[in-house]
């Protein structure tokens, strides 16, 4: 995924993280601030008031829970290999990048300095009790979507709106 305009790294990382459209991902950075072609800290988009300085509780943001953690030390290299799985928005000097299962996206140099970063999860969705009877349903509905995300094309299409 690659961006459009100068300066929007914070918007890629978020798009990469949360699974979302980029225009998607632009439209929340701008409602919480963000002017166009210009850098922007996405603490504010998360709902977090420091830059992982103070201990803060994990936020909930599109059907995902969001905590920030501040790094201690280390650069992107011994980031990734603390972390070869799950999702991370991480933010090194002036810049944001995004560690997917390993894999690291919009960064320019393994030596950054990791600054602070955000643990993104998905939202859990408890167990079903269906009595047992067929193990294929319970795990069918065990693993069934929590929420719609009404920005997907085909919830639009499904709602007879134009898709975008």
């Amino acid at each position: 995924m690659k961006g459009t305009e100068r300066g929007d790294c914070s918007v890629v990382a978020l798009a990469r993280g949360m699974e979302l459209p980029y225009d998607v991902a632009h439209a929340m950075c701008k409602k919480h601030g963000r002017k166009d072609k210009s850098g922007f800290s996405l603490h504010k988009v998360f709902g977090f008031q420091y830059y992982g300085s103070r201990k803060e509780k994990a936020k909930q943001l599109k059907g995902r829970r969001v905590s920030i953690h501040k790094n201690k030390r280390g650069t992107l290299a011994t980031f990734m290999k603390k972390h070869p799985t799950g999702t991370y928005i991480i933010c090194v000097y002036q810049h944001y990048c995004t560690l997917v299962d390993g894999k690291m996206y919009n960064h320019n140099s393994m030596n950054d300095r990791v600054k602070y970063y955000f643990r993104i999860s998905k939202k859990k969705t408890p167990p079903v009790e269906t009595g047992g009877e067929n193990l294929k349903l319970d795990i069918l509905l065990r693993d069934r979507p929590t929420n719609i995300d009404i920005f997907s094309p085909s919830h639009n299409i499904a709602c007879g709106l134009p898709s975008q």
